[in-house]
């Protein structure tokens, strides 16, 4: 999945002309750009005050925020060498304003990252159905791709937390500003800071597991941690419950708090007498093991147990855990897509395996916050066989359309998948402005490449004859 963000800083001006907007691609909602160049140049200074280098012409790109947060996934990054900085800025439909940007550090090649706006709390503000634009600068000429999408992540919760089973899984938290603030789940002794061995709380994410039954002990691993922004640094913490999201005891938690660059690992690392024995081993900047065992006898398997991830100073993580003398998944699931075709909406999935599986439901919503079920979908029970589901909704709304799928056991229990989007809004577009290659306005019938600019903000590169 993907690596990322964010140093925050800020930059406000007072005038810009159309033409550093002019020209701007174009990039909707659930949609990636691959091909995207940074090429060679020199351009004085940078977007954001305090950002190192800086020195290549920028990309601009235009979009319309959508409800609640969004992501700007970068990626399949080659040519930027080791340890260098990217700059962003977001700037207002009428290219006169910037409303915020901010560094990324120590960028290598290969690497992913994540640029985010937040539009329900933060320090700027992206009105959902409003226009904006995106203005991307690195160190060295580099190519890359980029992908926007809606971040609406119910694992911020323990409601909505994801599962871990037997196989190794890729989990990433988010970006700083957008999922978790303050504390929230469903139960009393909720997570402190502390209890995940962190100063503060900005971009948790939740897993969930159970240990088999008659087990003596069980066994996370976690490989591959690679963080970026904030601190560079990942904060774990262990936490049991007699039942779902109920009382919640912090059984240990581990950290690295290395600023962004090698050193020793961690800067902390806790056992609690919970109730269960919890051992670290293996630690390093890139991973560790943790053990469990009960104070006496062995499991029942009824146990519940979270697995919280913050990271450091809103630092944003991949990291891969699997778990050992854990019980398995209900379903592994493959992917959840949801396209767009002519008429209609075509939503799939891809099941791997099912363990208890009562049924699917697939909703759907258009803010991200209330949904409703569109279709039911029985499961296998258990079985081993690869299965593959759709469903084709003509009867979405033309705007955002978001999509879940939420499966659930023949005990009740339930989990949902992470978010797909389809952007189904229509109509033709006003033009406000046509612009040539130097930036100037021209007229419709002007000769060769011009760049047409509409009144939603959105660019549009056309040839005239």
């Amino acid at each position: 999945m993907k690596t990322t963000l964010f140093t925050l800083a800020f930059l406000m001006l007072s005038y810009f002309s159309n033409a550093q907007c002019a020209g701007a691609t174009a990039i909707t909602n659930g949609n990636c750009l691959t091909g995207q160049n940074l090429t060679a140049g020199a351009v004085a200074g940078g977007f954001v005050a305090g950002c190192n280098g800086g020195s290549n012409p920028f990309i601009t790109y235009s979009f319309t925020a959508p409800a609640g947060c969004v992501d700007f996934d970068i990626s399949s990054i080659t040519g930027n060498g080791v340890g260098l900085s990217w700059q962003y800025r977001f700037i207002n439909a009428a290219c006169s304003a910037v409303l915020g940007g901010g560094c990324i550090e120590q960028v290598s090649d290969g690497q992913q990252f994540t640029i985010t706006a937040d539009n329900t709390a933060g320090t700027y503000l992206l009105t959902p159905g409003t226009n904006y634009f995106l203005q991307i600068m690195g160190d060295n000429p580099s190519s890359f791709s980029i992908c926007m999408s809606n971040n609406v992540e119910p694992s911020n919760a323990c409601a909505g937390a994801l599962g871990l089973g037997t196989t190794t899984t890729t989990y990433y938290n988010g970006s700083a500003g957008c999922a978790f603030s303050g504390t929230q789940t469903g139960g009393t002794g909720d997570p402190t800071a502390a209890n995940v061995c962190a100063g503060s709380l900005e971009n948790t994410q939740w897993v969930n597991f159970s240990p088999v039954a008659g087990a003596s002990s069980f066994q996370v691993i976690g490989t591959g941690i690679g963080c970026t922004g904030g601190a560079c640094a990942y904060q774990f913490g262990i936490f049991s419950s007699p039942t779902a999201c109920g009382t919640l005891t912090p059984e240990g938690c581990i950290s690295n708090g290395t600023s962004c660059g090698p050193g020793p690992d961690p800067n902390s690392q806790v056992s609690n007498a919970g109730g269960n024995v919890l051992t670290w081993s293996g630690v390093s900047a890139t991973g560790f093991t943790a053990t469990i065992s009960p104070a006496s006898g062995t499991f029942t398997g009824t146990e519940e147990f979270y697995f919280v991830m913050d990271g450091n100073a809103g630092a944003s993580c991949t990291y891969t855990l699997q778990g050992i003398n854990v019980a398995p998944l209900p379903i592994e699931l493959v992917y959840f897509r949801a396209k767009q075709l002519d008429n209609a909406n075509l939503i799939t999935f891809e099941v791997a395996s099912q363990l208890n599986n009562d049924h699917f439901e697939i909703e759907r919503s258009v803010d991200g916050l209330d949904w409703e079920v569109i279709m039911q979908i029985d499961g296998l029970g258990t079985s081993t066989v690869q299965q593959k589901y759709g469903y084709v909704d003509d009867r979405f709304m033309e705007t955002l359309n978001y999509y879940r799928l939420k499966q659930t056991d023949f005990n009740g229990d339930f989990a949902y998948s992470e978010i797909a989007s389809v952007d189904n809004r229509s109509g033709e577009k006003e033009i406000l402005a046509i612009y040539n290659l130097q930036g100037e306005k021209v007229a419709f019938d002007y000769p060769g490449l011009i760049i047409v600019q509409f009144v939603d903000g959105t660019i549009e590169k056309r040839m005239n004859p």
